[in-house]
């Protein structure tokens, strides 16, 4: 988690960072779902795909920073929950 957002914030660069890891998840799970007759292999290959998904954690939430544009605010976005 800490590699994958250090290296994001020096590189200046989100999307990448978090399509990687998701993809690396996903691999995971099917490996998991093909390794399902060998406990060991299929530990691993969730464990990767858990690891790979922790990761992009921080990153994910940046992004609507990002993206959103500039006359956006908390409040607008607050303002529209129904509750």
């Amino acid at each position: 988690m800490i590699l994958v957002s250090r290296s994001s914030d020096r590189m200046r660069e989100r999307r990448w960072h978090l399509i990687v890891p998701f993809c690396c998840a996903a691999t995971g799970l099917v490996l998991g779902a093909v390794f399902s007759h060998n406990t060991a292999l299929s530990l691993a290959a969730l464990a990767l795909s858990a690891s790979s998904r922790l990761a992009t954690s921080p990153l994910f939430w940046t992004l609507p920073t990002r993206t959103a544009p500039a006359q956006s605010s908390s409040a607008t976005c607050t303002s529209r929950v129904p509750w």
